[in-house]
């Protein structure tokens, strides 16, 4: 072979190998330039799906605020109406508690009124504003073990307590229409009206027990001797002046009757002198239970507002 040849045949090797090297190279390129697109086309895929995720974020954190916002309203809705409400319980509280010294006062004024006048007809009495009690004088006293009005050896005690009983319907004729009714008479007081409920007569008896019967039988019969007094001096007085047709502001009869027997004794001791004072007849002034226009008004504004509470 000659050295012509061989440097030919060295030169095409060499050219080969170049050849070869370059396309390997490229390949690789290529190769790695795929690779390259493959990755940044999954970094964009991801890139989308955080944008994604990011904007349902967004969403979420603004249906919550919006969500929250309305919850504050309602809230501050409800806080205004509880506000209302309690504003509405505290008036009526106060006028509840308003109208109950009101009707104290004015049936104290009544008892007063009662006491006065049977004073100045020589006929005294014992009042308790606080129960709103008037006791009776002892012209009204019962022998033991009686109910019938001026029981005993000397029948001026009859007259004496007739004599009691028509100045108490005189007296009580003249004033009870200023506070039994709603209408406003001569001689009455707008403060006054639709105070009373009822007038009580009450009966009561001492503890002495009767000789011959029990304990049990004895408080029986206390008992009903009690009603006996009570019936008796409300027969005295309900007919006369025309207290039998006064009524309260239900429409109901203003006089009734009640007995406690030996339940509510006003002395303690044991001598004939406090068991005297025990037998006795006691008139009781009930307060009406009527609400008033104010209280009424109130009360119709708290209901509504009741069913907006939660």
């Amino acid at each position: 072979m000659s050295a012509t040849e061989t440097t030919e045949d060295g030169g095409e090797g060499y050219f080969a190998s170049v050849s070869d090297l370059m396309v390997g190279i490229l390949f690789v390129f290529l190769l790695m330039l795929t690779v390259f697109a493959l990755n940044f086309r999954d970094a964009e895929d991801e890139q989308k799906v955080a944008r994604k995720q990011y904007e349902e974020l967004l969403l979420r954190a603004a249906a919550a605020e919006k969500k929250a916002q309305e919850e504050a309203e309602r809230a501050e809705m409800q806080r205004q109406k509880n506000e209302h409400l309690r504003g509405l319980l505290k008036q009526a509280v106060e006028r509840m508690t308003q109208d109950i010294e009101d009707r104290q006062q004015a049936r104290q004024r009544l008892l007063s009124r009662l006491e006065d006048m049977l004073k100045k007809a020589g006929v005294i009495v014992t009042v308790d504003p606080e129960t709103g009690v008037l006791r009776l004088p002892e012209q009204i006293l019962f022998e033991r073990g009686q109910s019938t009005l001026g029981t005993g050896t000397n029948n001026a005690r009859l007259t004496d307590a007739r004599a009691v009983l028509d100045k108490l319907s005189e007296s009580l004729a003249s004033v009870l229409p200023c506070y039994s009714s709603r209408d406003l008479r001569a001689g009455c007081q707008e403060r006054d009206l639709a105070t009373l409920e009822g007038v009580l007569v009450e009966g009561h008896s001492d503890v002495q027990g009767y000789r011959g019967l029990s304990p049990e039988d004895s408080r029986d019969r206390n008992d009903r001797l009690s009603v006996e007094r009570s019936l008796n001096v409300f027969k005295e007085i309900r007919q006369k002046n025309g207290l039998d047709d006064l009524k309260n502001t239900s429409g109901f009869p203003l006089l009734a009757v009640s007995a406690y027997g030996d339940r509510r004794p006003i002395v303690a001791g044991s001598t004939e002198e406090e068991f005297q004072k025990n037998r006795r007849i006691d008139l009781r002034f009930l307060l009406s239970t009527k609400t008033s226009k104010e209280l009424q008004r109130l009360i119709d504004e708290i209901k509504p507002a009741l069913e907006d509470v939660q």
